[in-house]
């Protein structure tokens, strides 16, 4: 049977692709490649492509996610978990790409906050994946502002005042960021009681939230603390959502701190 090689070339690179991420992923590192060559003795194919660097040092043995041992098992049991999620339309690719240019961010609170983003990325699809219902339907909210708009009538609000308290009435359909996480860390089984629990992510959100939307400077060694903690987190959360179910070595040596926090 004569093979295409263009999609066998194809198909390969896509396998490539993945095995390069779950790598990434495993080494705190962007990994990729830059060339590739087909020949079968009748046709021969070969191309290079751009690919960026960046400045992070290689990772110590000792901060990998798992243990050397581990890794080449590891592989095998992501790459099918990887294609079960991709296929059901549940995005791991960019939450590990996320953890991935955080590893080599310039300063610790972008790397917070481009791990933060990994964070609500893969809450974003386990909402998806398992969604629940609006806490108020649009007819519930409809009546509830019946009720409000008159309770800030009286209380001399403004027409614009009323109209961007209105633009905000949609919030009280979505559940809190602190819910969704406790029950999505809770339906994967990831136990946090080392690190700090529910009330370390309580914290860790503040900070962030901090970060984001107050003015000032946040106490460096606090940034660093809660980055720790929630770079925990998202690896607990990637390696359960990749299928892998040995031992990991999360937190790893650099993020240490945070086990054993007095909650």
């Amino acid at each position: 049977m004569e093979r295409d090689g263009a999609a066998f070339v194809e198909e390969t690179t896509a396998l490539a692709d993945k095995l390069c991420l779950l790598m990434s992923f495993l080494s705190k590192a962007y990994i990729t490649w830059f060339t590739r060559t087909y020949s079968d003795g009748g046709e021969f194919l070969q191309s290079y492509r751009r690919v960026r660097t960046t400045d992070s040092d290689d990772p110590d043995w000792e901060d990998l996610v798992l243990s050397p041992p581990d890794i080449r098992p590891f592989l095998s049991q992501a790459l099918s978990g990887y294609d079960t999620r991709t296929a059901s339309g549940f995005d791991l690719r960019i939450p590990i790409l996320y953890y991935v240019y955080a590893q080599s961010s310039r300063f610790v609170e972008d790397r917070l906050t481009t791990l933060f983003l990994a964070l609500e990325k893969l809450l974003s699809s386990l909402d998806a994946d398992d969604p629940e219902d609006d806490l108020l339907s649009r007819s519930e909210l409809s009546t509830l502002w019946k009720a409000i708009r008159p309770a800030l009538e009286e209380m001399g609000k403004t027409p614009k005042q009323i109209d961007l308290v209105l633009a905000k009435r949609r919030e009280l359909q979505r559940a809190p960021l602190m819910h969704r996480i406790e029950r999505h860390l809770n339906s994967l089984n990831i136990d946090i009681t080392d690190i700090g629990g529910f009330r370390g992510v309580r914290k860790l959100v503040a900070v962030r939230n901090l970060l984001a939307h107050d003015k000032g400077e946040v106490p460096i060694d606090t940034v660093i603390y809660e980055t720790h903690r929630l770079e925990t987190i998202v690896e607990r959360m990637l390696l359960k959502l990749l299928s892998w179910e040995g031992k990991t070595l999360t937190p790893t040596y650099n993020n240490r701190p945070v086990r054993g926090e007095n909650a």
